[in-house]
């Protein structure tokens, strides 16, 4: 079995990749949720949650030196 290596600069690059995904896929939800003429009790719950997992992540992002204003 052969193994592949990476240095820390490629895995920090990943990790920045996959938090930009997440990070757009939250907005997008966000979005999709404030577009709704009336939001019910769920709706209010997950935007809560999406807001709070938002925040978290751009931190995580900031920390591995992603650029948020690409």
């Amino acid at each position: 079995m052969k193994k592949l290596y990476i240095d820390d600069d490629a895995a920090d690059q990943i990790v920045v990749c996959s938090l930009n995904d997440s990070i757009n896929l939250i907005k997008d939800s966000i979005k999709d949720i404030k577009r709704k003429r009336k939001i019910d009790n769920w709706d209010k719950n997950y935007l809560s949650e999406c807001l709070a997992d938002l925040d978290a992540l751009e931190k995580v992002y900031n920390y591995y030196g992603g650029n948020l204003k690409k």
